[in-house]
């Protein structure tokens, strides 16, 4: 196999300076690229969460199913019957360091997330894990009757518990039953 690198002479000042086409300074200036569109478009890295969730590498186990939708289920219904203080217990040690009071955590979820406290009704969605966590689509209605898709982050605890790591909220593109 040959390769052929470009070459191109540039004259400047009547200084000969050949330039050559660098592939790895290329592919670094695509890598970073690449990582500005996932660090700055949010539904990208949402897309990129639930476009293959059915289809996953690592099969969940049901009972980890199960226990994952049961935290996410009482923790919704902890913010909709106001019991913030259970609401703030399935929060995981990151999030209680970056909201160290339940004060703080429930002005959080109020102001960011306020389907999840006013909803009429939700379902979850697909599912899938990656490098240890769980990632569970939850589908809300809120009271004016708009949808929105939740991506639920969750994280197996040294005790076995499952506690939530992060929650990104998307109003929902897809059709409703």
């Amino acid at each position: 196999m040959v390769i052929t690198m470009m070459h191109q002479h540039v004259t400047y000042e009547g200084i000969n300076e050949e330039i050559r086409y660098q592939p790895k300074k290329y592919i670094a200036f695509v890598f970073l690229a690449l990582m500005l569109i996932f660090l700055v478009n949010p539904y990208v890295v949402a897309e990129a969460a639930t476009s293959d969730m059915a289809s996953s590498d690592i099969a969940i186990d049901d009972a980890d199913v199960k226990a994952v939708q049961r935290v996410i289920g009482s923790q919704i219904f902890a913010l909709k019957s106001g019991n913030h203080q259970t609401a703030y217990f399935y929060a995981a040690p990151n999030v209680k360091q970056a909201f160290p009071s339940v004060k703080n955590f429930i002005s959080m979820v109020q102001n960011g997330y306020r389907p999840l406290c006013q909803h009429t009704s939700y379902i979850f969605g697909k599912n899938t894990t990656s490098n240890g966590e769980v990632y569970q689509e939850v589908i809300v209605s809120d009271e004016a009757r708009q949808l929105w898709q939740f991506i639920y982050t969750l994280k197996q605890q040294k005790d076995y518990s499952w506690k939530v790591t992060n929650v990104v909220m998307y109003p929902y593109q897809g059709t409703s039953v």
